[in-house]
């Protein structure tokens, strides 16, 4: 993590922090933060979800499409 900046212990705490770096229109550093927390909260349908929409805002498309199946694949009735 950068300097100052504290770890993210909690999926809640990762999406407060992608985000405020998505309102930034810091879209990587979003993505860092939700990847970050996806490999100790891998089924966190609420971290796949806004990893698809920063992914969308990168021109990913085709990631979009897999993390926000993989959202649906492991909570089919969530809607954020």
């Amino acid at each position: 993590s950068a300097p100052g900046e504290r770890s993210v212990t909690t999926g809640d705490d990762a999406l407060f922090l992608a985000r405020a770096y998505l309102a930034s229109r810091n879209n990587e550093r979003a993505v860092e933060v939700l990847m970050s927390a996806l490999r100790h909260l891998p089924n966190d349908p609420d971290l796949l979800t806004e990893l698809a929409r920063a992914q969308l805002r990168m021109d990913e498309p085709e990631r979009a499409e897999l993390s926000a199946q993989a959202a649906l694949s492991v909570a089919p009735g969530h809607v954020q």
